[in-house]
């Protein structure tokens, strides 16, 4: 058992680390990372990694492709609408821009 003195001088001995910057992936880019993590994954099976810590591993990376790809469709989604919505205003702008409205006072 460690004694708070214990910690306190374990904790001060403790040298910081630097950890490294990774590049934000998004879309289609993080889906083929992952895609390629798996292949890395499914050759260090049984060798570096057991089944049970690989299976885990692949599954998570599914599970955030499936996220990304979701995403990615709702943003599709997202941009159709609002595509549609501009469309359908610039005729509505076009006429009163071509016919003459009086403002009243």
């Amino acid at each position: 058992m460690i004694h708070a003195r214990g910690f306190e001088r374990m904790v001060m001995g403790m040298q910081p680390i630097q950890i490294p910057e990774f590049p934000k992936l998004r879309g289609e880019e993080a889906i083929q990372v992952l895609h390629d993590f798996m292949r890395e994954l499914k050759e260090q099976r049984g060798k570096n990694l057991t089944d049970r810590q690989t299976t885990a591993l692949i599954k998570f990376s599914l599970g955030l492709i499936s996220s990304i790809e979701t995403e990615n469709r709702s943003n599709q989604i997202m941009n159709n609408v609002g595509e549609k919505i501009r469309g359908e205003t610039r005729p509505i702008n076009r006429l009163r821009q071509r016919t003459p409205f009086q403002r009243f006072k």
